[in-house]
């Protein structure tokens, strides 16, 4: 039995981590023995809640989850910095690298077992699969209808009932998922160690170049998952002045 792990990486985005932590939480149908892990690397301390309490809320309901703290922004905003860190870190089989915004059907990791563990078991290409997009206006809404932290109540079931579009670009942090043990034995990281890939908050916008780096490094390949639900967040330039959005 296969263990996944989904990597994250969240900033002032508490809220929308708690909808996806909640969707993972929900989940159906995984077979025994398999195992399903969160790993969240963050800026200590920022946020309300913070992402502290975020994590020690999910972890009373049973979820795992690894905390992956940073004290130092001036690195974390580097966000292939901490990538290299989880996938040092992790005991994982298969990793799964995605921002903190996805909300999954509660089949999906019960498919993305059965593959990962089946056909696609040596395959060493970044695997990539299609997800919806919901408009802001109303994703907004129906985001603050809760107090934080909070597993939201079948988190899917609400998130799929928002308007938007399907997508099938890769995107920076939606799904992109790579088998360890190839990954660590090929290239042994995400990025090259100790170098500021991606543009940094100052930029006006904040282009995750280690991604696509990482992409390129594996050969990106499509692999058919349930349809995840991106929830829709404002786009700013504001990373860099630390401003403390509710997200």
């Amino acid at each position: 039995m296969a263990h996944l792990q989904v990597a994250i990486q969240t900033h002032f985005f508490q809220r929308r981590l708690c909808w996806m932590l909640s969707s993972m939480l929900q989940q159906e149908g995984l077979p025994e023995g398999c195992r399903l892990s969160a790993s969240v690397a963050f800026a200590q301390g920022t946020g309300d809640p913070t992402t502290e309490a975020v994590i020690a809320h999910f972890r009373e309901f049973g979820l795992d989850v690894k905390a992956s703290p940073w004290p130092d922004t001036s690195e974390f905003q580097y966000r292939g910095l901490t990538r290299n860190r989880q996938l040092e870190e992790t005991d994982a089989d298969w990793i799964i690298f995605a921002d903190a915004d996805m909300v999954y059907p509660k089949g999906f990791f019960a498919t993305a077992h059965e593959l990962l563990a089946g056909s696609y078991w040596n395959n060493p290409h970044c695997l990539f699969s299609q997800r919806f997009s919901t408009e802001l206006a109303p994703t907004e809404r129906v985001v603050a209808r809760f107090t934080y932290p909070y597993v939201v109540p079948n988190a899917h079931d609400l998130a799929v009932q928002l308007p938007g579009k399907l997508k099938s670009n890769i995107g920076a942090g939606y799904c992109q998922i790579a088998n360890v043990r190839l990954l660590k034995h090929n290239f042994g990281h995400y990025q090259e160690p100790g170098k500021h890939i991606d543009w940094n908050w100052e930029k006006k916008h904040q282009k995750a170049k280690s991604d696509q780096r990482f992409r390129r490094m594996l050969g990106g390949e499509a692999i058919p998952l349930p349809v995840q639900i991106h929830l829709q967040h404002e786009r700013d330039s504001d990373f860099g002045k630390h401003v403390e959005l509710q997200r």
